[in-house]
């Protein structure tokens, strides 16, 4: 598309030997009142993780770092960062926090998280195989000055995208059960998220509606992309009935 822009042959040489598109993870907090918000406040917290090769010498700017196997990278930081980030906003909308940084300073959410952690790296570890240093990549361990408030809406928000199977969390616990891993706080926190009925979000209200119409264990199968003989599920309806 960039391309067709150009209208000089030479432009277009000269984009093609200058100029790369590259995989990139950035690694940052970010908030916002809501999707539409024309006020957005972010803190990097670590350095953007770019896939190599690139076109010019990033070593003395701060900040960036060429890798590479971004794209791997990525699958690994889904479930092993973003697993107990989720499990951390829906346990903590359900408890009636409205922040991340309330929540987590919960017990039982923070033991909650840690247990999703611990569950997630080992399932990813069986499964994937990566390096320690690969981990410590993905991780996001290094906390702000100023911390930066973080609602759990935005955590939240699209649950149905964010429970299904490939995602941080069905997805996490489906590689634990594959290599023998029970993801007990995983199944937990699967529940917190299929309680989720925030009427501010469109796809959490969808979500509740198609609950209701046809039932938790259909509707969650549909949502979570399992069957509903699965022993996650079973794992996951024990906890939302006990939520409930």
């Amino acid at each position: 598309m960039l391309l067709e822009e150009l209208s000089e042959e030479k432009q277009k040489i000269w984009y093609r030997e200058r100029v790369a598109f590259r995989d990139v993870i950035v690694r940052r907090s970010g908030n916002a009142p809501s999707n539409h918000a024309l006020c957005l406040t972010t803190k990097a917290l670590q350095s953007l993780l770019i896939q190599g090769p690139v076109n010019v010498d990033l070593s003395g700017v701060e900040w960036m770092q060429v890798c590479d196997g971004v794209e791997f990278l990525k699958d690994i930081k889904l479930f092993v960062h973003n697993c107990p980030h989720a499990a951390c906003a829906y346990a903590g909308y359900v408890k009636g926090y409205t922040t991340t940084q309330d929540a987590e300073r919960d017990d039982e959410i923070a033991t909650l998280m840690k247990g999703c952690l611990a569950e997630a790296s080992e399932g990813i570890r069986a499964e994937f195989h990566p390096t320690l240093e690969q981990l410590e990549m993905v991780g996001c361990s290094m906390k702000a000055k100023e911390e930066e408030v973080e609602r759990i809406s935005r955590v939240a928000e699209n649950p149905v995208r964010k429970l299904g199977r490939h995602d941080r969390l069905t997805g996490a616990a489906m590689y634990c059960l594959k290599h023998g891993i029970e993801p007990v706080n995983i199944a937990k926190a699967i529940a917190y998220g299929l309680a989720y009925d925030n009427r501010e979000d469109p796809n959490a209200v969808r979500m509740q509606e198609m609950i209701a119409e046809k039932g938790i264990r259909p509707a969650a199968a549909r949502i979570l992309g399992i069957s509903e003989e699965e022993k996650l599920m079973n794992m996951v309806m024990e906890e939302y009935d006990r939520l409930k």
